[in-house]
């Protein structure tokens, strides 16, 4: 796993493509997205917590109604 996690995050751009990266390899998914955040949020640390990232991921994944719940 932790092989797999290391090419996760040396192929991505981003903490969200290093995860998104753990769902094409066919492989012990949980413990591969867990290594690989782990290294991902070391590197990124800096864009994951930024509020303005996050009102981008809420306003394209969510949906109103999700959005008012979530407020």
């Amino acid at each position: 796993a932790v092989p797999l996690a290391f090419i996760n995050f040396y192929e991505s751009d981003s903490y969200e493509s290093t995860i998104r990266n753990c769902l094409y390899y066919p492989s012990d998914t949980d413990t591969v997205m867990a290594i690989s955040g782990g290294i991902a949020y070391g590197y990124y640390k800096k864009d994951i917590f930024q509020r303005q990232h996050f009102a981008e991921i809420i306003d394209r994944f969510l949906d109103d109604r999700l959005k008012s719940i979530l407020k």
